[in-house]
């Protein structure tokens, strides 16, 4: 099993590209031999280590916004006859038939979703990333539109 983390998201960097992973010895001793010599600039690791240190409190602060985020989409999607999946990411998932034809219909209105078919245990759905609200209340407006 590997752990692997992101800087992307609740740290606010995903154009430095970096991230870690976290393993047993064995598997991080195989990793480091498939992979090249140079994996992370100067610029991104010094971004990556401040916020793992400096920055806490606001990444923290991003991951409390995301969540209560999260939290109010999922309850306006239900509020609106929805069913999303339990979620605990930065995503909530929506089982909804047709979900590829909403997808292509939310993009044209400049709104992104992915849309996966046939999901076992699921059928089709709808994977919305937690974004601002602002956006997630365009997505909201035109979801009813969109079906």
């Amino acid at each position: 099993v590997v752990v692997a983390r992101t800087f992307s998201k609740a740290y606010g960097l995903a154009g430095v590209r970096a991230g870690f992973g976290v393993a047993a010895p064995g598997i991080i001793a195989a990793i480091e031999r498939a992979r090249g010599p140079y994996t992370l600039n100067v610029i991104a690791e010094r971004a990556a280590v401040a916020a793992l240190t400096v920055d806490r409190p606001w990444v923290d602060e991003r991951v409390r916004e995301a969540i209560a985020i999260r939290d109010a989409l999922s309850d306006a999607l239900v509020s609106r006859g929805w069913a999303p999946l339990p979620s605990r990411a930065n995503f909530v998932c929506v089982p909804m038939p047709g979900a590829a034809t909403v997808a292509t219909t939310l993009r044209q209105r400049g709104i992104r979703v992915r849309a996966f078919t046939a999901l076992p245990g699921v059928g089709d759905a709808l994977r919305i990333t937690v974004g601002p609200w602002r956006l997630m209340q365009q997505l909201l407006d035109a979801l009813p539109e969109a079906r």
